[in-house]
């Protein structure tokens, strides 16, 4: 029978930091496989960067050979493919590394998540994970529905509990050692 976390009162911290990494833990591992794939796909982009002109050329070439096409559709094929090109070869750097960036916000949310901190970066993580931007490996359903479930687990309760419990064993001006599970030393 499910439980009413609204009293958790009754519940000892380990207990409720327990229930709560139980409830992120499927958020969590997909934020770090989504950010994984994408980062993945980002360093594949990046190895293949210097074949850009490569790539343009052999597509020039197709055009050059295709029968069909007038001289002057092949001449404005060939304008607008090195437009192209051009562009790409100016701005994939910055999507790069903007996406690189995202897809380890992303694999640091996931991270964090299941350790019960950073409540922003997780949220934010979640957010950015389910953008398309990173999304040069199809793993844009993966950010949506990871990112949809963290932030459906970050909303419940014990999750909530789960990292006021671990914010205050963590902080180093604490002076009571109330539901930690060390004692002072003497």
């Amino acid at each position: 029978m499910p439980r009413d976390y609204d009293d958790d009162d009754d519940l000892s911290p380990d207990r409720i930091l327990m229930e709560a990494k139980s409830k992120v833990n499927a958020g969590g591992i997909g934020l770090i496989v989504t950010g994984v794939i994408a980062a993945l796909s980002i360093v594949y982009g990046i190895a293949t960067y210097p074949t850009l002109d490569d790539q343009r050329d052999e597509q020039i070439a197709q055009f050059d050979k295709d029968p069909n096409m007038d001289a002057k559709t092949k001449q404005m094929q060939k304008d607008l493919l090195t437009q192209y090109y051009d562009g790409a070869k100016i701005g994939l750097p910055v999507v790069y590394l903007i996406a690189m960036s995202i897809a380890a916000i992303t694999i640091l949310a996931g991270v964090r998540v299941r350790q019960l901190r950073s409540p922003g970066i997780v949220k934010t993580g979640a957010i950015l994970s389910m953008l398309p931007l990173p999304c040069v490996s199809g793993c844009c359903l993966l950010g949506l529905i990871f990112g949809i479930i963290t932030l459906s687990a970050l909303k419940d309760p014990i999750v909530k509990r789960g990292f006021e419990i671990t914010a205050r064993r963590n902080d180093p001006n604490r002076d009571d050692f109330e539901d930690r599970n060390e004692r002072p030393e003497e």
